[in-house]
């Protein structure tokens, strides 16, 4: 390291630049074509390598690359004229000189010694000879070729009068190759040829023999009546449907049908079977192509077997949900009839009490009455959304054309009590006509717009808005508030029975009236999800006919940001 470094940074001497007194001009005049004459030092090589490597015919071509290594070592030189008029670092451009001198000495050597060779290549005048040879032995070539037409055009013509006198010939071999041919294209099918004239096979390929258990020698001694039972599953005779089914082939009519065929040992085997007539001089055949179709037939009689079966069970589960409905209808009339007279009676006797006895009852007894009336009153409701979410999954759909903009505006007026007093600002845009059961849909408005007035409570200009957006494609109506919201995490839990993101002492509520419009919904083919952040309000997105796309939903209409 100490040498390079002494080498490359020499101490003692000046740099080059100090004999041009470092003026710029003069400096630079250097540097300027220092750089021109190595950059073109440096592209020579790269040319003569490339020349070299494409002309691999010429002769003694290693002459260039000692060519480009003594102009590259005259590039370097520059560079380091470059280099010590900065740094003088003149024992490594003496050293880069040294290099350089010995590459242009090799160099010379053998150029001094390639040039008596170079000499001794052929010159210009010997080639325009060689070409005036090759002229005339390319006429010489003319001449002989037209000789050779001659002789070819006689030649041809006997040709064309042998091939008139074979075509006869060819013309029944050509009939035996296109029948082999279509034999060949229709592998691996079992494939016959059957010769109405005299009733037997004239031909069969190998899965023909393996169907039917024969050799070839066998089957062309043989026609379909010997390989098929006496009569064929729909009682008619083998022969007969064979006849019919053969008379089609010979109309052209291409025929496909399911047969059953009887191998060497006696095994019936189930095939589907398609007939093409074959071309043939003063002979009818027809080629028949034959698919053992036993797996499918196993296949077809397990799905039947499946079937039967699916239909008892589907019978049997019938008869249990039919069962379980009549339970259920009795269920529902005991809750309506039996459990709301007790409620019945704990708000109204509790009522007399305070009505009656109110003056004589301690204040702690009065507290207590009046939770036992509200919690009867609760009860009363939840009793009333269970019917009604029990009603939702028995009852059919009465569908009709709905103008859904007349349900909004009933709604609304229906929330005239629980809005009286509250300045809120109801935006309803046109909704689009759908085809759903009214009265359902009369609920699903109801339940989502006061669930909207009784969450926007707390706001101080409560903002409710229903629409209807255009989302991938689908027609989606939503329902939107400015109210307190609630966290995305918990909105797996909205749409489920009893399941409440805020507490009594907040809102009041079953928690089942989204259980309810979830599932009317669901009955009708569609869907409902909900978006919303904590005190930033909530928004519905449903679909009344089918599923709602995911789209994430703006609340900047809610927010003042129109």
């Amino acid at each position: 390291m100490q040498f390079l470094n002494h080498l490359i940074f020499p101490g003692g001497f000046m740099p080059h630049g100090n004999c041009y007194l470092w003026t710029p001009g003069l400096i630079w005049l250097h540097v300027v074509s220092d750089s021109l004459i190595a950059l073109s030092y440096l592209s020579i090589p790269i040319t003569l390598l490339h020349f070299a490597r494409k002309r691999r015919d010429i002769p003694f071509s290693w002459m260039f690359l000692c060519f480009g290594a003594f102009i590259v070592a005259c590039g370097v030189t520059h560079l380091m004229e470059i280099w010590t008029i900065w740094f003088p670092s003149y024992w490594l451009a003496g050293a880069l000189k040294a290099v350089t001198a010995g590459i242009s000495v090799a160099t010379a050597i053998l150029l001094i010694r390639v040039v008596p060779r170079a000499l001794a290549l052929p010159g210009t005048q010997w080639l325009i000879a060689i070409n005036r040879i090759l002229a005339g032995e390319v006429e010489q070539r003319l001449q002989a070729e037209s000789g050779l037409r001659r002789v070819s055009e006689d030649l041809e013509q006997r040709v064309a009068e042998r091939t008139a006198a074979l075509e006869a010939t060819n013309h029944s071999l050509r009939e035996s190759e296109q029948r082999y041919r279509t034999l060949v294209e229709h592998a691996p099918e079992a494939i016959v040829v059957l010769d109405l004239d005299v009733g037997r096979f004239a031909d069969a390929n190998e899965n023909a023999e393996r169907l039917f258990g024969m050799s070839r020698e066998e089957l062309l001694g043989v026609g379909p009546v010997e390989v098929s039972p006496p009569f064929q599953p729909n009682g008619q005779p083998s022969s007969v449907a064979a006849g019919v089914e053969l008379e089609k082939a010979l109309r052209h009519e291409t025929p496909r049908f399911e047969w059953i065929h009887r191998n060497s040992k006696g095994v019936e085997i189930p095939c589907e079977i398609s007939l093409v007539p074959l071309p043939s001089s003063g002979r009818h055949l027809v080629r028949g192509s034959i698919v053992d179709i036993s797996e499918r037939k196993r296949a077809e009689s397990e799905i039947y077997k499946l079937n039967a079966e699916l239909e008892y069970r589907v019978k049997e589960r019938t008869a249990q949900l039919e069962t379980a409905n009549r339970d259920l209808e009795s269920f529902t009339y005991s809750v309506s009839h039996d459990l709301r007279a007790p409620l019945r009676h704990m708000d109204g006797f509790s009522r007399i009490l305070v009505e009656d006895f109110g003056p004589q009852l301690p204040p702690g007894a009065k507290q207590h009455l009046d939770r036992v009336r509200a919690a009867s009153m609760h009860m009363s409701r939840l009793v009333d959304d269970l019917l009604n979410l029990a009603r939702v999954g028995r009852g059919s759909l009465k569908m009709t054309a709905t103008d859904l903009n007349e349900l909004v505006s009933e709604t609304i007026q229906n929330l005239e009590a629980e809005t009286r007093g509250r300045a809120v600002d109801w935006r309803v845009s046109h909704l689009s006509p759908v085809e759903c059961d009214r009265g359902l849909l009369r609920q699903v408005f109801s339940n989502l717009l006061s669930n909207a007035v009784k969450f926007t409570g707390r706001s101080e200009k409560p903002v409710i808005e229903i629409g209807e957006d255009l989302i991938e494609g689908a027609p989606v109506i939503f329902v939107r508030d400015n109210g307190v919201g609630f966290d995305m995490k918990y909105a797996d839990k909205l749409f489920q029975v009893f399941q409440r993101l805020h507490g009594d002492e907040e809102f009041e509520g079953t928690g089942i009236g989204l259980a309810i419009v979830y599932r009317i919904l669901q009955k009708h083919g569609g869907g409902i999800r909900a978006e919303s952040t904590p005190r930033n309000g909530a928004t519905f997105f449903f679909c009344v006919r089918q599923q709602v796309p995911v789209s994430p939903a703006s609340f900047a209409s809610l927010r003042g940001e129109e």
